[in-house]
């Protein structure tokens, strides 16, 4: 009987680990949709630049203003690949 009550305290716990796992999982995959669409606001607004730009100054373009943008997504793909990580270590477990 005493087995019967071990396994189904394992068996429980086995459920809750995995449950706060999903929800850190869950988490994770969240933060990365949203910073992959932080890229692409970054990406937007370097065209809206470089276009509006163009218009004030022809072809001349002043790139400081696009490398913060650039500098900006860099970032966010470093987030999203430790997020990633994060995800893999935590299905590991």
């Amino acid at each position: 009987m005493s087995d019967i009550m071990d396994s189904a305290k394992e068996l429980g716990a086995k459920a809750v680990r995995e449950a706060a796992d999903a929800g850190k999982i869950g988490r994770a995959k969240k933060k990365i949709r949203n910073k992959k669409s932080a890229i692409i606001d970054e990406y937007e607004e370097i065209g809206r630049f470089m276009y509006d730009k163009y218009l004030a100054e022809g072809e001349e373009q002043t790139q400081s203003e696009v490398l913060e943008h650039a500098l900006r997504i860099d970032t966010l793909k470093q987030e999203i690949a430790e997020l990633e990580q994060k995800i893999e270590s935590i299905k590991e477990d």
